[in-house]
């Protein structure tokens, strides 16, 4: 663990806050590439990770922002400074933490269809001098998967497909031991697919570029670690052959068909699939620690189970637009949000928090950690995006929303 500031000690006593309000859940530290899966029935979480530290001048505001009504289109947003006393408390509560060498990255926080704050906080490229902003592009990593599970459900509402349907119908070449999986399977990580990115000869080869069909191959003859349906193991094999049944289905490469199929109608410009180990344009360059840059990822090596990029004022169009039936049917888009094993659905952890219901998902990947989590019922959705795989975006983004509720 790395030193302490002075900082952070005087924060000291808050801490304990964050300790009672942050769950354990998906906590769990993982290879990189792929981000925070829960344990199968068999194991248990190595322990809760430390918590985020909060700022001792962080009370509960007297009154909250005024509501607006929930809009029945994605909005375009404008970058939000902080002009209520929550949202100051929430932008120096972040601030202390880039003071502390313990966050950086972009966050945005919205309630009733409007957004309390919506800024960058730290470096994008240190050695370039290049801050964060709620434009910077941030590589998802396993974020991605509730966009790849939505490509399904398009599809699915076009009559293409089924998730009822063996996967064998929409692969070539399908091993014996797939004929039993099914598309809804491996939306659920319940298909006994082993994980690849947890094999050793994933880490040495992260940085070089890879087809889907190389990922495919380096699990496509390894035996299923327990029969589909049977079990649950959270991994990333399970959606890149989700991402090659949807290139199979449309016709097209994935990154095509998520521009053409969601980007483009949610006006999600600074969305896409991210290409090559070197950060594109806008992009932020992943960092392991402050000052420290993370071994080279090429995101084709996690391809549709964790490749994309966006920033947080794309995100909120996406959560926008999840309000409304613009994108999917309510019956698809209710389907998505069914729990199944272990409460995960299709692409979304679903449980509740603080007695409010959560549909969440986090990312992390050398470099990189993310997560938006949505309040669906009390339309508060915090988006946190870090360019820093050190940072606890878990415990940031759960006290962050336990402001927004004290502040009622």
């Amino acid at each position: 663990m790395r030193r302490i500031t002075q900082a952070v000690i005087i924060t000291g006593i808050a801490l304990l806050l964050v300790l009672t309000t942050c769950s354990p859940l998906w906590q769990l530290r993982v290879r990189a590439g792929d981000t925070a899966p829960e344990p199968t029935s068999a194991a248990q979480p190595s322990g809760q990770p430390t918590a985020a530290p909060i700022p001792t001048a962080a009370p509960s505001p007297t009154a909250p922002p005024t509501a607006a009504p929930i809009p029945t289109a994605a909005p375009s947003p404008t970058a939000a400074q902080p002009d209520s006393p929550l949202g100051r408390i929430i932008d120096g509560y972040l601030n202390d933490l880039v003071g502390a060498g313990l966050f950086q990255g972009a966050v945005l926080i919205a309630r009733d269809g409007q957004v309390l704050l919506s800024a960058g906080y730290g470096m994008a490229d240190a050695a370039q001098g290049v801050p964060n902003t709620a434009k910077t592009r941030f590589r998802l990593a396993s974020m991605s998967k509730q966009f790849t599970a939505a490509a399904i459900m398009l599809l699915q509402a076009r009559g293409k497909l089924d998730v009822k349907d063996p996967i064998c119908g929409y692969l070539e070449g399908c091993p014996a031991a797939w004929r039993a999986i099914t598309i809804e399977q491996l939306l659920t990580h319940t298909s006994g697919l082993p994980n690849y990115t947890d094999f050793a000869s994933y880490d040495q080869t992260q940085m070089l570029p890879a087809t889907p069909a190389d990922l495919i191959a380096r699990f496509r003859d390894l035996p299923l670690l327990f029969a589909p349906g049977s079990g649950y193991m959270y991994e990333n094999s399970d959606y890149v052959l989700l991402g090659a049944i949807i290139e199979r289905v449309a016709g097209q490469p994935y990154a095509d068909f998520m521009r053409g199929a969601i980007f483009e109608p949610l006006q999600m410009r600074d969305s896409g699939l991210a290409l090559g180990a070197a950060p594109g344009e806008g992009q932020a360059l992943g960092y392991r620690v402050f000052g420290e840059p993370a071994p080279p990822l090429d995101p084709s090596t996690l391809f549709s189970a964790g490749g994309l990029y966006s920033t947080v004022e794309d995100l909120y169009r996406w959560d926008q637009a999840l309000y409304t039936t613009q994108l999917l049917p309510a019956p698809l888009l209710d389907a998505m949000w069914t729990p199944h094993a272990r409460n995960y659905g299709y692409g979304w952890k679903i449980d509740t928090a603080a007695g409010h219901r959560k549909i969440s998902h986090p990312g992390l990947m050398d470099g990189f950690e993310t997560m938006i989590a949505r309040y669906p019922d009390d339309h508060v959705t915090v988006i946190v995006l870090s360019n820093m795989s050190g940072a606890n975006i878990g415990a940031i983004t759960d006290y962050l929303a336990s402001l927004m509720f004290e502040s009622w």
